[in-house]
């Protein structure tokens, strides 16, 4: 029988062609991040022009997606970030139209998803926003959730608890002893619990660990949320749902907050899955996160999906050399 001579690849051939793919997968995400981007500019400003309203959350992740991208050299108008940044702001601490009390204090998440996102702009919107965290927390130490989010398609204790994360998310970012008190008081309560539905609730955990520097919890809800990778690299809004961009964007930017390398299995897939199921108008779509419709494709859905998108593939990016300040005016 003949047989064929070994062939030996020299391994500067092997470094070569991962240097070549690695540039590939990074022409990729570049590509994908710059295709969504006018999408989630356009339908913000759909959202803010004909709603004139900041709730679902939808103009507070606009503003965090776009100024990421910004920050890490995409093409992002800087004036109309300016712009956007500064109406959020002010709606939310506007009065609500029934009632006294103002705009933010029925969404306490889109307030810690700005103070998050901007905790390292020198002017973020500290003071107002925060007195509304402190002044809505609960006796148990929890946030109720805002708007419609207690109608989703998860139990709505985990719901509150998620909200309760974010807020405990933001006050983490103020140095200040009073909201260390605040935050343990609900730490106590929402890390009794051990599992939930939802990838949100997994990586908000996993935020957490990162925000208290202790590395065997950030090891432990690290493989948590990997564990729940399924096989096409994505995640599901629930563990249990087929993957989107909703639940792997917020996943993919949880572990490379965590300081899973970029060339890790975990991300690579993840970012794979995100490069290649991208919709032709930048979007991704995503089903209804809500109980009675969670079957559905929903518009909202699919904008939260997008912008988480965007968030976490641009998480995944080395850091900016120099980070570029968009101040709101």
């Amino acid at each position: 029988m003949r047989t064929c001579p070994a062939i030996t690849i020299l391994p500067g051939v092997l470094l070569l062609l991962s240097a070549t793919q690695a540039a590939a997968d990074q022409a990729a995400l570049h590509e994908t991040v710059s295709k969504a981007i006018p999408y989630v500019a356009a339908k913000g400003v759909e959202w803010i022009e004909e709603k004139d309203c900041v709730s679902c959350h939808r103009v507070s992740l606009m503003t965090w997606a776009l100024l990421d991208a910004k920050q890490h050299g995409f093409e992002v108008d800087a004036g109309e970030l300016s712009g956007w940044r500064t109406w959020s702001r002010e709606a939310l601490l506007s009065e609500r139209d029934e009632g006294d009390d103002l705009v933010g204090s029925r969404n306490t998440e889109a307030l810690s998803h700005i103070l998050w996102a901007e905790r390292d702009q020198s002017d973020r919107p500290l003071d107002g926003f925060v007195a509304l965290i402190r002044q809505t927390q609960k006796e148990d130490g929890t946030w109720p959730a805002g708007g419609q989010l207690p109608m989703q398609k998860r139990p709505a204790d985990e719901t509150a608890h998620v909200s309760t994360m974010w807020n405990v998310l933001a006050l983490g970012t103020t140095g200040d002893a009073d909201d260390e008190a605040l935050r343990s008081q609900a730490l106590e309560t929402v890390t009794s619990v051990e599992q939930a539905e939802s990838t949100e609730w997994h990586a908000l955990r996993l935020l957490i660990a990162v925000q208290s520097r202790d590395a065997d919890v950030i090891a432990r809800w690290t493989e948590r949320l990997q564990k729940h990778q399924r096989e096409d690299g994505g995640w599901g809004w629930r563990v249990e749902d087929d993957s989107d961009a909703l639940g792997t964007g917020m996943a993919l930017y949880a572990l490379s907050e965590a300081g899973v390398p970029s060339d890790h299995d975990s991300i690579r897939r993840a970012v794979d899955f995100l490069t290649t199921t991208q919709n032709d108008d930048g979007s991704w779509t995503v089903r209804n996160t809500k109980e009675k419709k969670k079957t559905r494709p929903a518009e909202t859905a699919t904008y939260w999906g997008t912008c988480w998108a965007v968030i976490g593939l641009v998480a995944t990016l080395d850091e900016p050399a120099a980070a570029t300040t968009v101040s709101a005016d």
